[in-house]
């Protein structure tokens, strides 16, 4: 997934921002599953059969969006397959439009998205029929306290949306669209019948919607300048839990990286159906120092044998400075520029020229830590024509032993543009987190002649997760950065910050530990106890398999012997209600009782 999300952000790089955001989700009432269930048979007893509807129709969406271009010419795309934990599939696609079809003012995001109810649901009874099913939120709140979506008493959704009588393009994040009052609809959750109006409507695309019956959320993004976070949430991958299995003493084999595989994602994988795409395609190139590539080889080869292939071994890298040694043509380019104008050929090892298609170059990250590989591709970023890593270490006629003496002699590391760069690529896929590493690395490998304006330059990206939080204590935020970096200084035979680089802000000890509390969920968790008495009750409401768990997960708390329960079962069985009746038992004997979502799987 890491790598994906680095090809996702190498399209961003090459061809802008992605401009719309939309979520695809499995409809188990659409006809043609329902056709084809056996009596008494429900879709969650056919997952082939949803995952293979779901498989036809987001063809369909996607011959619409990529193809036909509903929405304007599509430049780049990307899209990804995830599961529900009640196995129902959905896709979210990022699309890239051509400059001349970006939706600019109001009017243009009104006529892609709606936020509102169908005016008239007699002249459009299947778009009135799917957003009324579809893309009404929830609802939480006041309607349901104990909705998924609640977070401390509040919609994490920010639902119900205040009313607005025109759109409102904000900066730095989505629009702000057009809900008017007036409109209202009853719709039925559970035993309740609820009168719900605009303000619940998830934006929608009034075409899509109505012929495809499902939810489909369409959101207009082009305003998001952060886009690695929608690539992120897009990329985050599959939920996982690390479990303890067994007494054994092998730390190794102790533990086993598990993850839940519902029906239908199974059946996805048996089917061989795609759960990621980008277009265009993005190569990914090989950075290897000479005789240092990846030879892939079978345990019952004579290790000889592997050494004289391996030495006769062409890479992506090797072909590249061979085909400038007689191309004038690719002598032209850049290393990362030739995926553009020659394809790969994986069997005889060769670049030839591109007949058809387009696709992307993206060299493969190098970490400072790693300098003559790091100065290695430093040259090849900016360096055309090379025909062999002698040939890149060559300037004016003179040889140099090293790639970083040849990257100094040719001005490429006169002053700390380049590492001003490396941050400011590395920004486009790297968290804040890894940033604040990163910049600690440059620090301590690279000794930029002005650290300073490199902390100037770097310090808002090294902040941005912090600042996201609403933290904005510049004094607090500068001695966490210090407490990142200092390790790798030390790690490097350097000593701290201030003694080291004095240039750079000093760390200030009279600013405590209050100003930000990286526990603040556990403390509010554990300062807490506000048990709610009807949830207290509803264990006697219990069926016998509830009141089976129920009973055993409160004698291990009883016991304090730890123990790991696994909960399963449809969705709408009634596990959170078990959650519940548990978590407020617990709770009302002024025991702490967390309940969170430590794997992406919700957790007791």
């Amino acid at each position: 997934m890491k790598a994906r999300f680095q090809d996702a952000m190498a399209l961003v790089q090459s061809m802008g921002k992605p401009n719309l955001f939309i979520t695809v989700t499995c409809n188990p009432e659409w006809p043609e599953i329902k056709e084809n269930l056996l009596p008494g048979q429900s879709a969650q007893d056919r997952p082939d059969l949803t995952a293979r509807i779901f498989n036809a129709r987001l063809k369909k969406i996607c011959d619409e969006l990529f193809k036909q271009g509903i929405f304007g010419k599509p430049l780049g795309r990307t899209h990804v397959i995830e599961f529900q934990k009640r196995g129902l599939p959905h896709a979210h696609i990022l699309l890239i439009l051509h400059p001349n079809d970006i939706p600019q003012t109001t009017q243009d995001i009104d006529q892609l998205v709606k936020a509102e109810l169908p005016e008239d649901p007699l002249l459009e009874p299947l778009l009135y029929k799917s957003v009324s099913r579809h893309m009404i939120h929830g609802p939480c709140g006041p309607y349901n306290p104990n909705a998924p979506c609640m977070v401390n008493g509040v919609c994490s959704k920010k639902f119900p949306k205040p009313f607005c009588e025109e759109t409102v393009i904000n900066e730095n994040s989505y629009p702000q669209y057009r809900r008017r009052p007036g409109q209202a609809v009853t719709i039925r959750r559970g035993n309740s019948d609820l009168l719900i109006d605009n303000r619940w409507v998830v934006p929608y695309n009034p075409y899509l919607s109505a012929k495809y019956q499902c939810h489909i959320n369409v959101e207009i993004c082009a305003e998001i300048s952060a886009v690695k976070y929608l690539y992120n949430y897009v990329y985050k991958g599959h939920d996982k839990i690390v479990l303890d299995v067994g007494e054994s003493f092998d730390e190794v084999n102790r533990f086993r990286d598990s993850r839940w595989i519902a029906a239908p994602e199974a059946c996805w994988r048996i089917f061989s159906f795609k759960l990621s795409a980008t277009y265009p395609s993005v190569n990914r190139l090989d950075i290897h120092l000479p005789n240092q590539h990846n030879i892939m080889f079978s345990q019952d080869e004579q290790l000889e044998e592997v050494i004289e292939r391996g030495s006769n071994t062409r890479t992506m890298l090797t072909a590249y400075f061979e085909r400038n040694q007689f191309d004038s043509n690719a002598r032209l380019l850049k290393y990362a520029e030739f995926p553009r104008h020659y394809t790969w050929h994986p069997k005889p090892k060769e670049w030839r020229p591109r007949q058809r298609g387009h696709a992307i170059g993206r060299i493969y990250a190098v970490y400072p830590s790693d300098p003559e590989r790091w100065h290695l591709r430093l040259l090849l970023n900016n360096v055309t024509g090379a025909t062999s890593f002698e040939d890149l270490r060559t300037f004016q006629g003179q040889i140099y032993p090293s790639f970083r003496l040849a990257a100094l002699a040719r001005g490429l590391l006169q002053n700390d543009h380049y590492l001003e760069n490396t941050m400011e690529e590395a920004n486009v896929h790297m968290s804040p987190y890894h940033l604040r590493k990163l910049f600690g690395i440059l620090l301590a490998t690279c000794q930029p002649s002005d650290p300073l304006r490199l902390w100037n330059f770097s310090y808002n990206w090294m902040t941005e997760d912090w600042v996201h939080q609403g933290y904005h204590n510049d004094s607090w935020m500068t001695n966490k950065i210090i407490e990142a970096i200092n390790p790798i200084l030390l790690q490097n035979g350097l000593n701290r910050v201030d003694l080291s680089f004095p240039d750079l802000p000093r760390y200030n000890p009279s600013v405590g530990e209050n100003n930000f509390n990286q526990n603040w969920m556990l403390d509010e968790e554990e300062s807490s106890f506000d048990v709610n008495q009807h949830e207290l009750r509803n264990a006697d409401l219990l069926n016998s398999q509830q009141r089976l768990a129920f009973d055993r997960i409160l004698l291990a708390c009883d016991s304090e012997i730890p123990a790991c329960f696994f909960i399963d079962g449809p969705g709408g069985s009634g596990k959170t209600f078990l959650y519940n009746c548990l978590l407020a038992n617990v709770r009302s004997t002024r025991r702490i009782a967390i309940a969170c979502a430590g794997s992406g799987m919700l957790a007791f």
